[in-house]
C-alpha cells in the first residue's frame, strides 16, 4: 500500500502557503473594511462638500472625486476605463497572490494593501459614480484610507523587492 503522507518539509511548505493566502485575504478584508466604513462615516457624519478643520495643517474635507489621482479627468469621461483597469488590476494581482506559492508575509501583506486599496476605490464609483476623498493635508490633494494604501503596499512591495535583490546579490558575491 502506498503511503499518501507528506514529508515533513512539503507540509511546512503547504502550510506557509494556505497561511499566505490568509495573509493576503485578510489584508484586502481588513484594508476594505477599513476604508469603506470610514468614508461611509464621513458621508453620514460630514456630509459631502463639507469641511472640517482639525488641525492648522489637518482638515476632514468630504469630496467626491470624479477623477483619478489628483482630480485629473475629473468631469468624469474617465470613469469606464478606470473602473475596467481597476477590475483588471484586481484579478491580476489576486491571480498572482494564489499563483505563487513562496510569497513572504511582506510581499502577501502589500499585495493585499494594494488590491484592499484599488477594491475600495472601485466600489466607489461603482456605487457613487466618483471616489469619496476626506483627508486633507492643504499641501496635497484630498484623499482618503485607500489611496493611503496603494500608495503604502506599492512602497512595502518595492522595499521587499530591493531587499530580496539586495540578498540573492550579496550571497551571489560570496
Amino acid at each position: 500500500m502506498l503511503s499518501t503522507a507528506l514529508p515533513v518539509s512539503e507540509k511546512k511548505r503547504e502550510s506557509q502557503v494556505r497561511a499566505g493566502n490568509r495573509l493576503f485575504w485578510g489584508a484586502v478584508l481588513a484594508g476594505l473594511v477599513l476604508d469603506q466604513f470610514s468614508k461611509l462615516a464621513v458621508l453620514a457624519w460630514l456630509g459631502p462638500e463639507k469641511n472640517l478643520r482639525l488641525f492648522r495643517y489637518f482638515s476632514l474635507t468630504c469630496v467626491q472625486n470624479k477623477g483619478i489621482c489628483f482630480g485629473w479627468f475629473g468631469s468624469g469621461e474617465a470613469l469606464i476605463p478606470v473602473m475596467i483597469v481597476s477590475a483588471g488590476f484586481i484579478t491580476g494581482i489576486a491571480f498572482y497572490a494564489h499563483a505563487r506559492k513562496n510569497l513572504s508575509r511582506l510581499e502577501q501583506t502589500s499585495l493585499g494593501i494594494i488590491t484592499a486599496g484599488i477594491t475600495g476605490n472601485l466600489i466607489d464609483r461603482l456605487r457613487l459614480g466618483a471616489v469619496v476623498d476626506f483627508l486633507n493635508f492643504h499641501v496635497w490633494p484630498v484623499f482618503n484610507l485607500a489611496d493611503t494604501m496603494i500608495v503604502t503596499g506599492v512602497g512595502l512591495f518595492i522595499l521587499w523587492q530591493v531587499k530580496g535583490n539586495c540578498v540573492t546579490h550579496l550571497s551571489e558575491n560570496r
